[in-house]
């Protein structure tokens, strides 16, 4: 144990020494005798020697020595020494700690993704879908809900029966596997039908096409375009090859996702408002109260309406609607007036109806 410990000492702190003086072989002799270990003892000179020594056989050796000898400390090594010099050097430890910073901190981003398991889902939709889930390359990693991006996966496609998402350092993965039944060929035996689903985005009311986003699924329709309540918008059955909708109907191999996005259009409305004619009121004739009527103005009645139309609306037109142009006609017809009223609202109409793989679409897209 003894041994080792020596060994130990001088391995962590090694002190490299000139002593000069007369008769060293006396010196060196009651070192030995006392037990110091002196490594690379060297006659220079033939009044001086070097060795190599631990830091507590120094303090021994400059006992034995006292003033009949001069000791020099030429060098010192191992990490004590080393660590002391790196101290006193700010510029260095400094520059270290932020190069060391930055290689910690650079660990934390998504540097590539690597996906495995997937058969007929294009690589390129799962890659948007975990892009649209936070996952991407340059993406924080305490930053991601790994959960919410695997549920996504899931939703989006309802072919996936089993995903997982890791990391290692810097590279994402995605693990995943798809239903054993082939999905992807159009047609379909009647001997073995699916119980698999898929979503489209249908038109809740008729309207022009305004904008259109498809985060997941294939865009139907355009900008501009005149759709019908329950076209379908945004297609969940997407083709891999060919690449456009109308060629898929000639025998393409398609995917199915659960298509979501947003779709915005102008709506017009159509709507009539009817109230009363006449104010009534009371008046006194002869000492006797008797009723009394009063036109209303134009301007009665304008605020009367558009007291009905905040009602209406509030009661008819979704949350996120916008009134871009309003338009009133007043008809009078006997004790009542009827208002005509047209509006052109934006809003968004995109609907989720569910649909069974191996259906044929009702539904054609409007070109």
């Amino acid at each position: 144990m003894g041994e080792a410990l020596r060994r130990l000492n001088f391995y962590s702190h090694r002190i490299h020494i000139k002593v000069e003086g007369f008769r060293l072989e006396r010196l060196l002799d009651q070192a030995l005798k006392a037990g110091l270990d002196l490594k690379a003892v060297r006659m220079t000179e033939d009044n001086a020697l070097t060795c190599w020594l631990s830091r507590e056989d120094l303090k021994r050796l400059r006992h034995f020595a006292k003033s009949a000898y001069r000791i020099t400390v030429l060098q010192q090594s191992g990490p004590v020494p080393q660590a002391k010099s790196i101290l006193q050097r700010p510029a260095f430890v400094i520059g270290f700690v932020l190069a060391l910073t930055f290689v910690i901190w650079q660990s934390f981003f998504v540097r590539s993704i690597e996906i495995s398991g997937y058969r007929g889902i294009p690589e390129e939709a799962l890659l948007r879908c975990l892009q649209e889930n936070g996952i991407r390359k340059g993406a924080c990693r305490p930053d991601i809900d790994w959960e919410a991006a695997e549920q996504a996966i899931y939703d989006t496609f309802p072919q996936v029966t089993w995903a997982k998402l890791a990391y290692k350092g810097q590279k994402v993965y995605l693990y995943l596997s798809e239903t054993d039944r082939d999905l992807y060929q159009k047609e379909e035996t009647a001997d073995a039908p699916t119980q698999q689903v898929y979503t489209d985005l249908v038109a809740s009311c008729s309207g022009y096409i305004q904008t259109i986003y498809p985060y997941s699924g294939l865009a139907l329709v355009e900008e501009g375009d005149y759709v019908k309540k329950g076209q379908i918008l945004i297609t969940g059955k997407v083709p891999i090859e060919p690449t456009t909708y109308d060629e898929e109907s000639e025998g393409g191999r398609i995917y199915f996702v659960n298509a979501k996005g947003e779709v915005w259009a102008r709506v017009p409305y159509y709507v009539t408002l009817r109230q009363e004619r006449y104010l009534w009121g009371e008046k006194t004739e002869n000492g006797k109260i008797v009723a009394d009527r009063a036109e209303k103005t134009e301007d009665q009645a304008k605020r009367r309406a558009e007291q009905q139309l905040r009602l209406w609306t509030a009661e008819n037109l979704p949350e996120n609607a916008e009134i871009l142009k309003k338009s009133l006609k007043f008809t009078r017809n006997g004790n009542i007036i009827e208002v005509s009223v047209l509006l052109e609202v934006r809003q968004q109409i995109a609907a989720q109806q569910e649909e069974q793989i191996g259906e044929t679409d009702t539904d054609t897209p409007d070109h």
